[in-house]
């Protein structure tokens, strides 16, 4: 019992996350993804549902191969755009592109952006942008 007493228990409302948290925490994961696709193109996601087959439940895993965010040009640079979704993020604005010498410069620049999403430097870019409607002005005189 006594080992019990010494753990810190959460209450659901403290260990609940932000959207923004979970926004960071999925730009973590696909980064991860990138890089381990960056050393074996063979990586995949296995997706699973439940189907229905002869009468019963059966667990259906699917493997769907992750798509690289680079391109590699004839000159043997590559260019890396990185995705939230199926939104491209803007580091610098007007600029969608990270030019790297190689694969290996790549794979630190996605460290680095790794770390850097870990350390909320680029969460201005996570959080959804706000729409503003525009009311026509004949549909403000109607009614």
């Amino acid at each position: 019992m006594s080992v019990l007493k010494s753990l810190n228990f959460l209450s659901p409302s403290e260990e609940a996350k932000t959207p923004l948290d979970r926004a960071r925490s999925k730009l973590i994961d696909n980064l991860n993804q990138q890089i381990a696709l960056s050393e074996d193109r063979q990586q995949f996601k296995v997706r699973r549902h439940w189907k229905i087959v002869d009468g019963e439940k059966q667990l259906i895993e699917r493997k769907i191969p992750i798509r690289p965010w680079w391109e590699e040009k004839t000159d043997g640079q590559i260019h890396l755009r990185i995705r939230n979704g199926v939104r491209i993020l803007e580091i610098e604005k007007g600029k969608p592109t990270i030019r790297a010498k190689d694969l290996t410069e790549m794979r630190e620049i996605l460290m680095m952006l790794a770390n850097a999403t870990k350390n909320h430097e680029i969460d201005n870019l996570l959080t959804p942008k706000q729409h503003s409607f525009n009311v026509s002005k004949s549909k403000q005189n109607t009614g």
